[in-house]
């Protein structure tokens, strides 16, 4: 989809699957995927609608995809958008597929019932991010700052993530979550041995 329209342009590819071997959860996943487009063009429509008769908009919004796994037991997409104005916004969306079952697993179906994974890899976070900030002075978290509403505690329950081709999880932000916006985007690995206690057996974690 490509419009533009009163000084606001709307680029968006927008992914479809097949070949799970599974047409109701290829139809499922695609359909969440159409939602999400569908969201995109229609604030789009909205801020065409907005500024309409007036002084032109500034307003230019892009929205594609990625697929960083594509292995036997996962696929991965990542939906990428960001919404330039005076300044920039990106988010990313990650769609984290087991194939075994046809499925979309949340981050807490990598573990087991009860384990407090948010606080395992919240700790852990911390720790990477002081580590980068001691080591390097351009690097900037929200993390142990005199503005206490501002610092990083925890990720949520069902923070962005995906589990990259070396089986280790990847914790996403999106710009501004937990850093200055000349950070970007910011995600961190998290080792095997920190989460080896509370994966679990057999899902895309124990591979």
């Amino acid at each position: 989809y490509q419009d533009s329209q009163n000084g606001i342009e709307l680029k968006l590819s927008s992914p479809h699957i097949s070949g799970l071997g599974d047409s109701e959860a290829e139809e499922r996943i695609n359909t969440l995927f159409d939602e999400y487009a569908d969201k995109i063009i229609a604030q789009y429509e909205a801020d065409v609608a907005a500024v309409a008769g007036k002084e032109e908009g500034h307003i230019s919004i892009s929205s594609s995809y990625s697929v960083p796994v594509d292995s036997d037991r996962q696929l991965t997409v990542a939906i990428d958008t960001t919404i330039i104005m005076a300044s920039s916004q990106q988010c990313t969306t990650y769609y984290n597929i087991d194939k075994q079952t046809g499925e979309l697993v949340p981050l807490s179906g990598l573990f087991k019932d009860g384990a407090d994974y948010v606080t395992v890899i919240s700790d852990e976070i911390k720790r990477q991010m002081r580590a980068q900030m001691d080591a390097d002075d351009d690097v900037y978290y929200w993390l142990d700052s005199d503005v206490e509403d501002w610092n990083f505690t925890s990720i949520a329950q069902d923070q962005q993530y995906y589990v990259n081709e070396n089986g280790e999880l990847v914790i996403s932000f999106d710009k501004y979550d937990i850093a200055p916006g000349y950070m970007g985007s910011v995600s961190f690995t998290i080792p095997k041995d920190v989460l080896s206690d509370i994966v679990l057996t057999g899902g895309l974690l124990d591979q």
